[in-house]
């Protein structure tokens, strides 16, 4: 019995009625996190008279097939840790702001691997010891970084879960002589069903966002990719198609 084959979608869309220079800059750095050296490029190329871009639609999704989906949670038979959701999280968040933007200091989070370590030991953001890794921050400031703090264990905790039912699964189909029509693999897969919903109803609204979109590509590199951007002045159509999986025929050599 092999095992099941999984795929994933996931996508995002803005529209901007007037698109200044620095929205279109944050839209052009959506793609840049999906690897797109065009998107890079073209923040080079921006209009500099212009202070009103006009009308912009964004469009940026991935797609995972079973292979990019599988790598998601494992790296061959061995579940992914921790600290590798963790740095993909902390990445995407260095393509929602830039350096000199007002919130410039989210960065800190992503860039300083000892302070994120801090972060992770105190864990409560209305700690008196998390306001302190961060004592020269107005208020509004640290509870904005609390908020990318959340998001990133949130979404580790979820993926590192929903791993922990997907390789039950594997682990139970991989044996010789056993049925799906059991107790035990209806109840794994009704565990695995129950994370899923549970996912579903406690997603942080920023995992609707670009973060979420980003964060997940960056810890799947086999994903599919597409970023398409329409504007008057400067318009971009990127993809990277999901690999095409060859199937090796019996007696044939890989």
């Amino acid at each position: 019995m092999g095992q099941p084959a999984l795929q994933a979608h996931h996508s995002h869309f803005t529209l901007s009625a007037k698109t200044n220079p620095e929205l279109m800059l944050h839209d052009l750095a959506i793609g840049e996190g999906l690897g797109f050296a065009e998107a890079e490029q073209a923040e080079d190329n921006l209009p500099a008279h212009l202070q009103q871009l006009g009308r912009t639609t964004v469009l940026a999704e991935t797609s995972y097939d079973d292979a990019a989906f599988t790598a998601l949670f494992f790296i061959g038979d061995q579940p992914r840790d921790s600290s590798d959701y963790d740095r993909a999280g902390r990445n995407a968040l260095k393509f929602l702001t830039r350096p000199g933007d007002p919130d410039s200091y989210r960065l800190r989070a992503s860039k300083n691997d000892a302070l994120w370590k801090q972060m992770r030991e105190v864990g409560n953001v209305q700690s008196p010891q998390f306001r302190q890794l961060f004592a020269d921050l107005p208020p509004e400031a640290i509870a904005v970084v609390g908020v990318d703090y959340l998001n990133i264990v949130w979404w580790t905790e979820a993926m590192i879960e929903t791993g922990r039912k997907l390789l039950a699964i594997r682990q139970y189909l991989s044996k010789p002589d056993i049925s799906r029509a059991d107790a035990k693999f209806l109840k794994l897969k009704q565990d695995l069903a129950d994370q899923l919903a549970t996912l579903a109803t406690h997603t942080r609204k920023d995992f609707g966002g670009p973060w979420g979109l980003l964060a997940m590509s960056l810890a799947a590199p086999r994903a599919g990719r597409k970023f398409l951007m329409f504007n008057p002045n400067l318009s971009l159509t990127c993809e990277t198609p999901l690999p095409v999986s060859i199937p090796v025929q019996k007696g044939a050599t890989p």
